[in-house]
């Protein structure tokens, strides 16, 4: 099987690395361009990150070493709902497990390093659907149209331009956002050393957590790594102005680190939204090509590890995959991913539904963004599914079977404590 990559951001490099190592007999050609720069998705990861670097061999201290990794042992939140508060949503078994935050920009080579891929530099004019004349997809380049049996395309998020060229590379389920929040100010800081910032909650010492805090516009997270600490106020454009943002993330900043040198600072706008059609014709999109949630719960890689599990799934045809022919398997996959997305999305917006200690603009239309995602933009089966996963908390009804995306029990109460 030939299989052609296009991007090697975090999505890109990724999905090389999981199915080169996942399927046998397959080849890959991944794309890239070094016009087009990358995102850098999310700094931290989830339990998925750390089952994948096992899978694919590479070392614990090497790729501590070489993304200046420290070990995420948690989110810390502080300030959701209605009263002061700390609680910490944990990987579990709490305290046992962890998972990382790292420098993104570090992380393509390496895992790419340990796998056999063949990469090819240069701008990929087009990606071509397959079509009944053709029966395969392909990829004009370099003057040439290239045919695989299956095109990944993870080359970011669809700009305006692209869309009108091509009005299916994207089609979202929705026109509204699926959260509230579109905007993201971002600051880099030296770190404190070697040392990674420490919190001690509920006679506990964690050597490195997320820390999730309410503000007055939205909610700041503090990523620490060993060579620079991430600050991001996540909030939305139209509900508060810049310089509020701006003045107040510096303020935290001040009081968590007073002896702090910016490194960078950048704004960074975004929609989250999912699209209908994660397969098309022979085209997987991956990545912020396919769906995109805000950073809360640091769902961006492992949501493109679930997307490689899919396609992986299909790509040997796996039992739920055999007997379906190239309509129903487009159908059946779309629908499956489609379901994932609205699960993060709903999982995400359940965190707003109390506010939080402010009383502000954003904090109040993100209860009714809420109401308006559980009515209007998520499927009623995954509504239902949800609530049966809330139920649950009250010891009265027995969990639900399967994990809502990657959450049961454990992380549903350690919200709910959080967020009331």
């Amino acid at each position: 099987m030939k299989l052609a990559i296009i991007g090697r951001g975090t999505a890109g490099s990724v999905s090389a690395a999981y199915l080169k190592s996942h399927l046998s007999n397959v080849d890959i050609d991944l794309y890239y361009s070094r016009d087009i720069g990358t995102i850098g998705v999310g700094e931290g990861g989830g339990p998925r990150l750390t089952g994948f670097l096992e899978s694919i061999s590479v070392d614990q201290n090497e790729f501590e070493e070489k993304t200046y990794a420290t070990r995420k042992w948690g989110i810390l939140f502080e300030n959701w709902g209605t009263r002061a508060n700390q609680t910490i949503h944990h990987f579990h078994p709490a305290r046992e497990r962890y998972s990382y935050h790292f420098d993104a920009s570090q992380l393509h080579e390496l895992i790419l390093d340990k796998q056999r891929v063949n990469i090819i530099e240069g701008n990929v004019a087009a990606i071509n659907r397959a079509n009944s004349n053709t029966g395969r997809p392909s990829i004009t380049f370099d003057g040439r149209v290239i045919f695989y049996d299956y095109i990944i395309d993870a080359s970011g998020f669809v700009h305006k331009q692209q869309q009108d060229a091509d009005p299916v590379a994207s089609r979202p389920l929705s026109g509204n956002s699926l959260l509230l929040a579109n905007r993201a100010y971002l600051v880099q800081t030296t770190s404190r050393g070697l040392t990674p910032f420490q919190y001690t909650v509920s006679n506990h010492t964690y050597e490195s957590l997320t820390l999730s805090k309410a503000l007055r516009h939205g909610w700041m997270f503090v990523i620490p790594l060993k060579h620079r600490v991430s600050y991001g106020y996540i909030h939305n454009d139209s509900l508060s102005d810049m310089d509020s943002v701006v003045e107040e993330l510096h303020q935290e900043i001040k009081r968590i680190d007073p002896a702090h040198s910016i490194i960078a600072t950048r704004t960074l706008n975004f929609k989250s939204f999912t699209s209908s059609q994660f397969l098309d014709c022979g085209v997987f999109s991956i990545g912020n090509r396919a769906a995109f949630a805000e950073p809360l719960e640091a769902t961006a890689i492992e949501f493109i590890l679930r997307e490689c599990a899919e396609i992986s799934q299909l790509l040997s045809r796996d039992s739920i995959y055999s007997n379906c022919n190239k309509e129903s398997e487009q159908e059946l996959f779309n629908t499956r991913l489609n379901h994932e997305m609205q699960r993060i999305a709903l999982f995400i917006g359940w965190h707003y539904s109390n506010g939080s200690i402010y009383t502000s603009e954003f904090w109040s239309r993100s209860k009714e963004h809420y109401r308006l995602l559980r009515t209007n933009l998520i499927s009623a089966e995954i509504v239902s599914e949800f609530d049966n996963w809330l139920a649950s908390l009250s010891y009265t009804q027995k969990c639900p079977e399967n994990p809502f995306f990657g959450w049961s029990f454990n992380s549903f109460e350690e919200v709910s404590y959080a967020i009331t």
